[in-house]
């Protein structure tokens, strides 16, 4: 695969964070600016810029994770504790919502990252370190459980730093674990990878017509690939290997960037 970096007239400064696709533009959350970039493919020019310091209509505060659902942009502007929907051909601002202070237990939200599931939209709080679900009309639907232990206790786990669907299941990847989740029952199961104890885990993406998931292990320096197998994915038992998750851990691979 050839390489090409390419630079935006006028935008020295950038600095995104999360990106997607339609094969046709693609779209990138520049965190630190507070803004949102439309960019042409494959020539990578700017077609729409969407965003300015604020909690006002049209503004953003550390906008992160993004969600594409036809003409329709999601966007988590996490330090105004809101989702903001966008025109994705336009950027033009449709509007914003938030959970009920009840849901949120009056707690800070900071929707971190966001998946599409079928006609739900689901939200990881980085306050909070849930998931919630909401329908497409940004209306609270319930509130993903977290796996618990014997005891009750929710068992350890560290803030998201990436979420991804595939199938009807959630790709999550936390600091140094890779996991998948039930969207109902919350069941989470980590998944193997080689070498990440000594590396810091980032984004994860599913590229559904390769029917790979790739996840990137910032400070190991690669990317781990998995092939995603069509198969119903099922609760870890002691006598049942990973691969049976629907995600082939066997064919994990550590490809150097």
């Amino acid at each position: 695969m050839a390489l090409r970096t390419v630079t935006l007239s006028g935008m020295s400064t950038l600095f995104p964070t999360i990106s997607v696709t339609d094969g046709n533009y693609v779209w990138l959350s520049d965190t630190i600016n507070n803004r949102i970039l439309q960019l042409g493919l494959p020539d990578l020019n700017l077609v729409h810029c969407m965003g300015s310091f604020g909690d006002k209509e049209g503004q953003l505060f550390v906008p992160s994770g993004l969600a594409l659902v036809d003409d329709t942009l999601y966007i988590a502007d996490t330090e105004n504790q809101r989702v903001v929907v966008t025109d994705a051909h336009t950027l033009r601002w449709r509007g914003s919502f938030r959970p009920d202070p009840t849901v949120t237990q009056k707690k800070k939200w900071t929707p971190r990252f966001l998946a599409v599931l079928g006609d739900e939209l689901i939200v990881a709080d980085g306050s909070t370190t849930s998931l919630k679900v909401f329908d497409g009309d940004g209306s609270f639907v319930r509130v993903i459980p977290f796996q618990t232990g014997k005891t009750g206790m929710r068992l350890p786990h560290t803030l998201p730093l990436g979420m991804a669907a595939c199938g009807e299941w959630l790709l999550i990847t936390e600091r140094r674990r890779f996991k998948i989740v039930c969207p109902v029952t919350g069941h989470e199961t980590g998944l193997p990878l080689p070498y990440v104890s000594t590396g810091s885990l980032k984004g994860v993406s599913v590229d559904h017509a390769a029917n790979i998931a790739y996840v990137v292990d910032g400070g190991g320096h690669r990317v781990h690939a998995f092939d995603v197998i069509d198969t119903t994915p099922m609760p870890r038992s002691e006598n049942r290997q990973v691969s049976a998750m629907g995600i082939g851990s066997s064919a994990a691979v550590a490809r150097s960037s």
